[in-house]
């Protein structure tokens, strides 16, 4: 929308008087030359944010077959976000939205958090077999009887 917005203010410009109409015509011409690249410089960062956020999610997925996938979609969640954050300041400076931005943050933290709490889940299953496993090689009972003998059971 830059070059429309150009256009408005050499319009106001010309109409307030403080353009002549020669000059206005010069600086319309100016403008109007000038390549399309305003409105799609971010749209590679917005498509990056996108492509980390989603990617996020696959190797998050991943994650139950191949646990090292767990910690790329951590890294690409996390950058999913930041770059989301920048890209949102950017579009709020220009006035302007962008759908992908959002989608990047979203699916970036969703996969970022599924990933966390996959993670979580194989610490606390390795922390309760291991209990388990120790529970049953330690599974030996003392009693003591009325004439001070101790007998151990062993199961």
């Amino acid at each position: 929308m830059g070059k429309y917005n150009d256009l408005e203010i050499i319009k106001k410009l010309k109409d307030d008087g403080d353009m002549t109409s020669e000059e206005f015509e010069n600086e319309k011409q100016k403008i109007l030359s000038k390549p399309d690249d305003e409105n799609t410089k971010g749209m590679g960062l917005y498509a990056i944010c996108t492509i980390l956020g989603v990617c996020s999610l696959i190797f998050s997925a991943m994650g139950i077959i191949y646990g090292f996938s767990l910690y790329v979609s951590i890294i690409s969640g996390i950058s999913a976000v930041v770059l989301g954050i920048v890209s949102r300041k950017k579009l709020k400076a220009n006035k302007e939205k962008s759908k992908m931005v959002t989608t990047g943050i979203i699916t970036g933290l969703l996969g970022a958090i599924m990933s966390i709490v996959m993670i979580g889940l194989v610490i606390y299953s390795v922390i309760i077999i291991s209990s388990r496993s120790n529970n049953n090689n330690n599974n030996s009972v003392t009693t003591t009887d009325n004439s001070s003998k101790n007998i151990t059971l062993v199961e």
